[in-house]
């Protein structure tokens, strides 16, 4: 068979050469919170590109989980990324929060999205939690403070 002029032996080759065929590396993950919340933040856009609007609140987590880059990393470990690490760990123990504020909404109709928090740090620690940044605030704050992300 010919590719464009090229026998399919010598793509197939050229492929090799590169490393394109070559087993991908799997490995565990180590991120910081502030890699989390990138990582959570870009899920939550990537949704919002596919969807039109932000995810609901109430599973916000649900929602970036499919979105989040996890191909490199060996089972179990893509968890890792929806959990702070700054909290003593423990089973359902997250972290992180979304902005209730911004449930379903367009980001149109913001006034000021570099502003606006839309993940951060959260007292309360279960799966999807929500509310507002105000009032949901770890207390004392965490090691090195409360972080958050915004839109």
């Amino acid at each position: 068979m010919i590719v464009k002029g090229v026998p399919l032996l010598d793509v197939f080759l050229d492929f090799k050469r590169e490393g394109f065929l070559d087993k991908q590396e799997m490995r565990t993950y180590d991120g910081t919170s502030i890699d989390n919340m990138r990582a959570l933040h870009g899920a939550v856009m990537l949704y919002y590109a596919d969807e039109g609007a932000m995810p609901p609140a109430s599973g916000w987590m649900d929602a970036a989980e499919k979105y989040v880059h996890t191909a490199d990393l060996l089972e179990g470990e893509a968890l890792k990324k929806f959990v702070n690490p700054n909290l003593a760990p423990g089973p359902d123990v997250f972290g992180y929060a979304m902005n209730s504020q911004l449930s379903q909404i367009y980001i149109e109709e913001l006034e000021d999205p570099g502003n606006t928090v839309m993940i951060f740090d959260s007292a309360d620690t279960s799966w999807n939690a929500h509310g507002l940044p105000s009032d949901m605030a770890p207390s004392p704050e965490l090691p090195g403070g409360n972080r958050a992300i915004t839109v």
